[in-house]
C-alpha cells in the first residue's frame, strides 16, 4: 500500500494506518525523521482509544523530540471502542501471538487485549515454542509466517511434535499466498489464514469464528 493510500485510510479513522504512518515518519526511511508528523497521526489514534499511541507521544515529549504541548488536552476516550459483536467465552481466552515486527506485534496485542483476549507474545518461532510449553490453557495460536530463527511453518511442525492433549487452533497471518505454502499449512492443521496488512475487524471476526468452530467440534 502506498503512503498516499495509507494517509487516506488514516484520515478516514483507521487506527492501524494512523500508527503505520507515524512509524514511517519516526523511522525516516528515505526522508528526514519527523516526530511532529508522527505525533500528528498518533493523536488521531489516541482519540480513537489507542493507549499505545498515547504512550508513544508521551515518550516523544519525555525525550525532548517534540514539545510537551502535544500532550495538552490529549486524553484517551472514557469509552474505548467496543468489540461486543465479537462474542468471547468467559474467562478470557488465552492467545499466543507470534510476530517478529515489534511495532506490529504491540499493535496487534493491544487490539486483541481490548477485544478481551489474554495475550502472550513472542518474536519468533523458537520463543513461541518455549512459551507454549510453559503456558497452560492456550486456546488459540496466531502466528506470522516469515520470522527469524524458526519460521511459522517450522513452528507449527514443532507444535505438532509436542503432541499436546488439547492442541490450540492455528491461525496464520501472511503477506504470501503461494499454493505450496497453503498446502503445507493445511497439512499442519491451519484453521484460518489472514492476509497482511491485518485489518482489525477481519482479525477479530476470524478468531471468533475459529473459537466457535472449536467449541462446537
Amino acid at each position: 500500500m502506498s503512503e498516499h493510500d495509507l494517509e487516506k485510510k488514516a484520515l478516514s479513522g483507521d487506527v492501524e494506518s494512523q500508527c503505520s504512518l507515524a512509524l514511517l515518519h519516526e523511522l525516516g526511511l528515505d526522508r528526514p525523521q519527523d516526530y511532529e508528523k508522527a505525533a500528528y497521526f498518533l493523536q488521531m489514534a489516541v482519540r480513537a482509544g489507542s493507549q499505545l499511541a498515547f504512550d508513544k507521544i508521551k515518550a516523544y515529549c519525555d525525550s525532548g523530540k517534540i514539545s510537551p504541548a502535544w500532550l495538552d488536552d490529549l486524553h484517551l476516550p472514557q469509552i474505548l471502542p467496543t468489540t461486543a459483536r465479537f462474542t468471547l467465552p468467559a474467562p478470557p481466552p488465552k492467545l499466543l501471538l507470534l510476530e517478529d515486527e515489534e511495532d506490529l506485534r504491540e499493535m496487534l496485542c493491544e487490539t486483541l487485549q481490548m477485544a478481551g483476549y489474554e495475550v502472550t507474545t513472542a518474536g519468533d518461532g523458537e520463543e513461541g515454542l518455549q512459551k507454549l510449553e510453559t503456558l497452560e490453557g492456550v486456546a488459540l495460536i496466531v502466528t506470522d509466517l516469515k520470522m527469524p530463527k524458526m519460521n511459522g511453518l517450522q513452528f507449527m511442525a514443532a507444535v505438532k511434535k509436542l503432541q499436546l492433549a488439547k492442541e490450540p487452533p492455528l491461525v496464520v497471518m501472511t503477506a504470501f499466498s503461494q499454493q505450496k505454502v497453503i498446502d503445507e499449512g493445511k497439512k499442519l492443521g491451519v484453521s484460518a489464514w489472514i492476509v497482511k496488512p491485518v485489518k482489525r475487524d477481519m482479525l477479530l471476526s476470524t478468531l471468533s469464528r475459529v473459537l466457535s468452530n472449536k467449541a462446537s467440534a
